[in-house]
């Protein structure tokens, strides 16, 4: 029975898939501007990923690989530390993929600008895409906060 319910799920995934891809080549002169396929790509990779990686895994405890005595709790817990590992890599990857200039006024304007001038899309600097003096800020702001809490206490 999960060997068939496997196939059904591996069917309609693939289904949707092409359909989305259709979609994809249907739409992608009309949203050029928004730079639609690394987010395509960021959002397609986490779904398939997870359900072909788990697959494999799955497959790979059945067939004696586990170095466990509970080939089901070894897939369980491979399955689980390598999706922590692949959603660190997503979350950056989505930096990228979803930059919050796209929402400013006038975005729209300069990507057609940049794209007759040849430019590439993307996140200008790594840094601009992270925000780390924003996070160091805050950290600062907090430490500084909590020592003059710590100070009027006594």
């Amino acid at each position: 029975p999960q060997f068939v319910f496997l196939c059904v799920q591996n069917i309609s995934i693939f289904v949707a898939f092409s359909g989305l891809l259709k979609f994809y080549h249907a739409t992608r002169d009309d949203l050029a501007w928004c730079n639609q396929f690394p987010k395509f790509l960021c959002i397609k990779g986490v779904v398939f990923m997870t359900f072909w990686q788990g697959m494999v895994i799955t497959g790979l405890s059945h067939a004696t690989f586990a170095p466990a005595d509970d080939p089901a709790e070894w897939s369980r817990n491979a399955q689980n530390f390598l999706l922590c590992l692949e959603m660190l890599l997503f979350a950056i990857a989505h930096v990228f993929a979803f930059p919050p200039d796209e929402w400013s006024p006038g975005y729209r304007t300069r990507m057609a600008e940049r794209d007759a001038a040849g430019e590439e899309h993307g996140a200008s600097r790594f840094g601009d895409g992270i925000a780390l003096r924003d996070f160091a800020r805050d950290v600062k702001y907090m430490l500084e906060k909590r020592k003059r809490a710590r100070v009027k206490r006594r």
